[in-house]
């Protein structure tokens, strides 16, 4: 498969294919560059190897930010040691900061984003710049940033450590029940005992599942967090500086609007988190329900391809007995290959691929354990595999039967047509009109506009008799949160968003765009695309939050708040899925 294919398959990979992972490389022997993306749901119930080598590129990045904040911390502790050492310990971790390495956990980056990564580098040398006038010892330093670092690193990565002890845990405990089950002979076990056996497993791979969400979240988790937890205590040790060294004053107010910005950054960069972790547990909750409606479907659906883990038999060491090892195999109906991989600890074996000419089911009788079958290759070759279970054994067998056309099932979360969106399938301009009339009516000057919501009750209960009546719903004893609450909400359920799912990426590319007149001349172009209905809406919406905004000395509405609130409702993408989830930000 190409690199396009690649980056096509970590958005959204076919339940009915083949070829789709998590991980930035290529099938086939040869590995691609690593890049660090964001892990997806979905993969976790495949398991496969190339999720997991995905999974070890977050690990070792998130070693490599433990091992980077323990150098800040004893960098710092040692330049409160003494005061006759202490300038030279400083600039010691001045020069960490400048050569911390602060990566993304995605391809691209913002523009805020760019700022808080590039706040390191600025930190350390405006460091080096006071450590020239600097006169007097930082003794609360400590608790400024070496204490705040110190627990992050132990709290925060400490917890992503402990969630991986568990997830090994339940996957060798899983995998043990796998094999345990799988080894039970047919002859000298009673049909309740298999039916138990089988039950355990269920319940095990539940559980598995389950813990492996879990462990995936919390790598995605960390990384975001660093983005701004992580920054936010060396603001702190920034900000400090300039309260305790007078000589230091003037070379610190040089950096006094970038701190200023960067604050602003942080505090966005926290609530879109907070956004965005809203949607993930969302998806989270939808990809365990899909996982469950999509082993039902695939019974009756026709598929091109299978793959999997299967357990081969072999011959034992020296040639003696038999033994059963777990591979991970393909089959593709396009070429009627199987191909056989061997993932162990360590690394990744060349594969083993076989042109099928004959399969054959292998009777529990003949070889005393259940769901095993044959495939024969044309080079006369055969090999003995069994399946982790009658529902896989059953899809296996079905799709080597099977010369039909692949379904077409994404593994993406589609999102639901009506998706909340209760009778209300259209843009209702005369309804903003009036919300928007109240709003500015009862005062823009409220602080948190937009931002602090109304009670949800009375915002579910003013947007459904406004949908019934536009323009007959008297607001004059509606807060002004609860009006707020409404139009964002409305927003929100339509099913689909202002700015339409068919600009999503257009969108997104114009806003990437470093050039400033090029990234304005592709988003007027975007806008020129939207139906007439959708641009005269926006044209409302935007000039009522330019007025919102224009007063953000008294609501603390900065336009950079109201994209926060706005961005994620009015632009989004048409399926859900971590990746769609980070681009929020973009949004």
């Amino acid at each position: 498969p190409s690199s396009q294919h690649n980056r096509n398959s970590v958005q959204g990979r076919s339940r009915g294919s083949i070829g789709g992972n998590a991980c930035a490389w290529q099938r086939g022997g040869a590995f691609a560059a690593m890049v660090l993306r964001p892990l997806e749901f979905s993969d976790c119930l495949t398991d496969s190897p190339y999720f997991r080598e995905s999974i070890k590129a977050h690990e070792q990045e998130v070693e490599e930010s433990h091992d980077g904040i323990k150098e800040l911390v004893k960098a710092s502790r040692k330049a409160c040691a003494n005061a006759r050492e202490y300038s030279k310990a400083n600039n010691t971790f001045a020069q960490t900061l400048i050569d911390f390495n602060f990566r993304h956990a995605d391809s691209g980056s913002t523009e805020s984003e760019n700022v808080i990564g590039s706040a390191l580098q600025k930190f350390g040398e405006l460091m080096a710049e006071v450590e020239e006038q600097r006169a007097l010892m930082l003794d609360q330093s400590p608790m400024i940033v070496s204490d705040p670092l110190e627990s992050f690193r132990k709290v925060e990565i400490g917890a992503v450590r402990e969630e991986k002890k568990k997830f090994d845990k339940q996957a060798h405990r899983y995998y043990e029940v796998v094999e345990k089950v799988l080894s039970m002979s047919v002859k000298r076990k009673e049909g309740s005992q298999f039916h138990e056996a089988d039950q355990q497993l269920e319940l095990e791979a539940r559980q598995f599942h389950k813990q492996y969400l879990c462990y995936v979240q919390k790598l995605n988790e960390l990384q975001e967090k660093k983005k701004f937890e992580f920054v936010e205590k060396l603001l702190q040790y920034m900000y400090s500086q300039m309260s305790f060294f007078h000589q230091a004053y003037e070379s610190m107010k040089g950096l006094a609007g970038f701190m200023t910005d960067l604050q602003l950054k942080l505090q966005n960069t926290r609530d879109l988190f907070d956004t965005e972790k809203v949607f993930v547990e969302e998806l989270m909750q939808k990809i365990v329900a899909q996982a469950a409606q999509n082993a039902e479907e695939r019974k009756t659906q026709k598929l091109d391809g299978k793959e999997g883990y299967l357990y081969a038999k072999e011959r034992g060491r020296g040639g003696i007995g038999t033994t059963w090892s777990r591979h991970f195999c393909m089959f593709l109906r396009l070429n009627n290959t199987f191909t056989v991989t061997n993932f162990g600890q360590s690394k990744m074996t060349p594969n083993d691929m076989y042109k099928v000419s004959s399969w054959k089911p292998v009777p529990p009788e003949t070889i005393d354990r259940r769901f095993c079958f044959e495939v024969q290759a044309d080079d006369g070759k055969a090999i003995t595999v069994q399946a982790p279970g009658q529902a896989d054994y059953d899809e296996w067998i079905r799709v080597l039967s099977s010369g039909s056309a692949p379904a077409t099932a994404s593994s993406a979360v589609k999102r639901s047509a009506s998706a909340g969106a209760g009778d209300d399938s259209g843009l209702n301009k005369v309804m903003l009109q009036r919300w928007i009339a109240a709003l500015e009516a009862k005062g823009l000057e409220q602080e948190g506009l937009y931002r602090l919501s109304g009670v949800q009750s009375k915002v579910a209960k003013l947007l459904k008799e406004s949908r019934a009546n536009p323009g007959g719903v008297q607001l004059d004893h509606d807060e002004s949160k609860t009006i707020a609450g409404a139009l964002k909400l409305y927003f929100r359920q339509l099913p689909e968003p202002l700015l339409t799912f068919a600009l999503h990426e257009q969108m997104l590319g114009a806003v990437r765009v470093d050039d400033w007149n090029s990234k304005l001349f592709g988003l007027k172009d975007c806008l020129n695309k939207l139906p007439g209905p959708n641009y005269d809406v926006l044209r409302l919406l935007v000039a009522h939050l330019r007025d919102v905004a224009a007063l953000a000395d008294q609501n603390k509405m900065l336009a950079s708040n109201l994209a926060v609130v706005f961005g994620p409702t009015l632009l989004r993408s048409e399926e859900e899925s971590v990746n769609a989830i980070m681009n929020i930000k973009y949004q």
